[in-house]
C-alpha cells in the first residue's frame, strides 16, 4: 500500500499535527470509537484500516508492504503551510524509530514487512505547484540528519532489523560521508 498521513492531515482539519508527525505528547492520541483501539500516530491509524479491510476480505494473515510513504519538505502552493523540511525530518525520523521500536501497530503487532520511503530524491527544475518528497536534494546532498544505521550491505526487498528497506541507501550511500 501507498501510505501517506500527509495527505490525510491536509484533508482533515480534525487531526493534529503532531500526531501525524509521530510526536509524543500527553493527549497527543486517538481512539477508534468502534473498536476502542487506541492510536499514538497516524501512520498506524492508516495501516489497521488497511488491515481491517484486508481482515473483512478473509486476508488477514497477508503481509503488510508499505510501498511508499512520506512527508513533502516543500508545498505544492502557499496553502501547504506544513509541507516543509522540519516536517519532513519530524516525519522520516519519527517513522525510523517507531519502525525500530518493533512495536508494531494495534491491530498488527508484528507490524509491517516492510516500509519505504517516498521518494530518492527532488526533482530540479520543479514546475510551480509541485511538492518536494524527495530524502535528498536534486544535487545529491543530504537533507535530514535521521540516522539510517543498519542499512548498509542489505539487498534491495528485504527486510532489516528495523523493518525499514531504504533502497535509497544502497544506491547513494557511498556518497553520503
Amino acid at each position: 500500500m501507498n501510505l501517506y498521513p500527509y495527505n490525510l492531515y491536509r484533508i482533515n482539519s480534525e487531526i493534529p499535527l503532531g500526531f501525524a508527525l509521530f510526536q509524543e505528547h500527553p493527549f497527543n492520541f486517538r481512539d477508534d470509537l468502534i473498536t476502542g483501539v487506541r492510536y499514538w500516530n497516524l501512520f498506524d491509524m492508516m495501516v489497521d484500516a488497511v488491515v481491517s479491510a484486508l481482515a473483512v476480505a478473509g486476508h488477514e494473515n497477508l503481509p503488510v508492504i508499505v510501498a511508499e510513504t512520506g512527508w513533502p519538505s516543500t508545498g505544492g502552493d502557499q496553502t501547504e503551510v506544513d509541507a516543509k523540511l522540519e516536517y519532513a525530518e519530524m516525519y522520516i525520523r519519527g517513522l525510523v524509530g517507531h519502525l525500530r521500536s518493533g512495536v508494531g501497530t494495534p491491530l498488527r503487532k508484528e507490524g509491517v514487512s516492510q516500509a519505504y520511503i517516498f521518494e530518492l530524491m527532488d526533482k530540479d527544475n520543479v514546475k510551480q505547484g509541485t511538492r518536494n518528497w524527495g530524502l535528498l536534494y536534486a544535487n545529491m546532498s543530504k537533507k535530514y540528519h535521521v540516522e539510517f544505521s543498519g542499512c548498509g550491505g542489505i539487498g534491495v526487498g528485504r527486510v532489516l532489523s528495523m523493518h525499514v528497506c531504504l533502497v535509497w541507501w544502497l544506491l547513494v550511500g557511498c556518497f553520503l560521508v
